[in-house]
């Protein structure tokens, strides 16, 4: 059963996009939730994640062609009926091979027939010939052989005489050296041996095992590998005190998290230093007032970047709710383009995994990410990495400065 992946809605006042990549090919197999395209409208970048599973079979517009909400971008075949046509196809090669192969046979048979008997004529010839030979060279050797008999018999036993004294004197020698090669080889063998022990005991169990990435792991790594190339990262670490938070926390345990709190006491540093909370484009820093956090979410293994949209306006409660949502849309790969786009600042949560301080990866055009790390029944850490070609070291330190304040007395910030 065939099926369609068409643009989606672009969001508020967009009527038309740029179609900046296609991350698939025809013949290509994807599963529901895998990234296939990214779209660029005037105000930001998206992707296209597959609503289903299937095989690529037709690509409607090229790189670079604008398109509008509802065209038509992919044709997408079954996976199953794309199979049963290859393995008919497969089939159709496989009696045609035979029969070329039984047509060959027998010419070739034919052949041999023909190339046997030339060859049983030419060698009943010449083994006449052979013979003839044969017999007159024997005569003529029979004759020289008398002649010079009686005159090559003494030198000779000379010959015989001075081999055999050679031979005496050398195989004392040779006799002691094979002695001692044999011990070499025999200490070379042992250690040779054990070596290839090692290496197939050590093969046997690490065994090689290869994963393709995914379309949601692929476009993750691209990103990330663009980021990495292209934007000066540098990175900051901070910790804060957190008696005053486990006292918020603990008061207000029933209703909210500590994830959630986190996003909303950022939320509040970036009110009071909101030059960190934007995009950077063409030598261009665009400062935004919505704060739409990138949250970064683990999907079986493969990262998505989802975006968290006007927290500036939302109780702890609500982003708990956002959250949760976004995370259940996820698990049923059924993410939205408007779901990954205009992201203002990025999040990265590791603390859950022990990890205190790390180098979170810019997810581009944004300024700057934040990686929240464990915290303890007295500190939790801070890793801020920012685009250094449109922040300096001071800015980044006086954010963060900020941020360690508010943390340490979150109860007066969220009045």
């Amino acid at each position: 059963m065939s099926g369609t992946i068409n643009i989606p809605e672009l969001g508020e006042g967009l009527e038309e996009a740029t179609l900046a990549a296609i991350t698939v090919s025809v013949g290509d197999s994807i599963d529901e939730g895998d990234e296939v395209a990214e779209l660029e409208t005037d105000k930001a970048s998206m992707d296209i994640p597959s609503p289903k599973a299937g095989v690529i079979e037709e690509i409607k517009f090229d790189e670079g062609d604008t398109v509008t909400p509802g065209d038509t971008l992919f044709v997408l075949k079954d996976q199953e009926e794309n199979r049963n046509n290859e393995e008919s196809n497969e089939n159709v090669d496989s009696v045609e091979n035979v029969d070329s192969e039984e047509n060959e046979d027998s010419e070739e048979s034919k052949d041999s027939e023909e190339s046997d008997n030339t060859e049983q004529n030419k060698d009943t010839e010449e083994s006449k010939e052979s013979e003839k030979s044969k017999e007159s060279l024997a005569n003529k050797e029979s004759e020289k052989s008398r002649d010079i008999k009686k005159d090559d018999g003494d030198d000779e036993d000379d010959k015989e005489d001075e081999k055999e004294d050679k031979e005496d004197k050398g195989s004392s020698h040779n006799k002691q050296d094979k002695e001692k090669m044999t011990e070499v080889e025999e200490l070379v063998g042992e250690k040779v041996k054990d070596r290839i022990k090692e290496v197939s005991s050590a093969g046997s169990k690490s065994p090689i095992t290869k994963h393709e990435l995914g379309g949601w792991q692929r476009k993750a790594a691209e990103i990330v590998q663009k980021s990495w190339d292209t934007i000066p990262h540098v990175t900051l670490h901070r910790c804060a005190n957190v008696d005053k938070l486990n006292e918020f926390l603990t008061h207000n345990k029933e209703t909210i998290d500590l994830n959630s709190t986190l996003i909303k006491l950022t939320s509040e540093a970036i009110k009071k230093y909101p030059s960190i909370n934007g995009i950077f484009d063409d030598q261009c820093i665009e400062v935004n007032e919505a704060h739409n956090f990138s949250i970064a979410v683990d999907r079986k293994e493969q990262l998505a970047m989802l975006t968290l949209k006007d927290v500036q306006d939302l109780s702890i409660q609500d982003i708990q709710a956002r959250v949760s949502e976004l995370v259940k849309k996820v698990e049923k790969g059924s993410v939205e383009a408007s779901d990954t786009s205009e992201g203002t600042f990025g999040i990265s949560n590791l603390g859950a995994k022990g990890v205190e301080y790390f180098s979170p990866i810019i997810y581009p055009p944004q300024l700057a990410i934040l990686g929240i790390g464990a915290m303890t029944d007295e500190k939790i850490s801070f890793s801020l990495s920012f685009n250094h070609s449109a922040l300096t070291g001071n800015q980044a330190a006086e954010f963060l400065d900020i941020l360690v304040k508010i943390i340490e007395q979150p109860a007066s910030s969220l009045v």
